[in-house]
């Protein structure tokens, strides 16, 4: 997360443009990988694919994550309902 930024720019691009002959990198992750470099072209975070897990939620689904767990929303939304926030 501290590398020099041309350093991971070169790297993420080396990455990139290697996906389609990857083997153990499944669709969706080469596709979010992808999508992560166009949104956010050369950031480090773009490895953290590698070792956060993905997980693609249905409307009406959830999932719950402790205070300090590392985790990005992509796309959507987090919400709170008010009944909770009382509790």
């Amino acid at each position: 997360m501290k590398a020099d930024d041309q350093l991971v720019k070169e790297q993420v691009g080396r990455l990139v443009e290697r996906l389609d002959e990857a083997e153990g990198i499944d669709k969706d992750e080469k596709e979010l990988i992808r999508t992560l470099n166009r949104d956010f072209e050369g950031d480090v975070g773009i490895f953290c694919t590698f070792v956060l897990n993905i997980v693609r939620l249905k409307p009406g689904e959830a999932v719950f994550l402790k205070a300090n767990e590392p985790h990005a929303y992509l796309d959507g939304g987090a919400f709170t309902s008010q009944a909770n926030l009382s509790a």
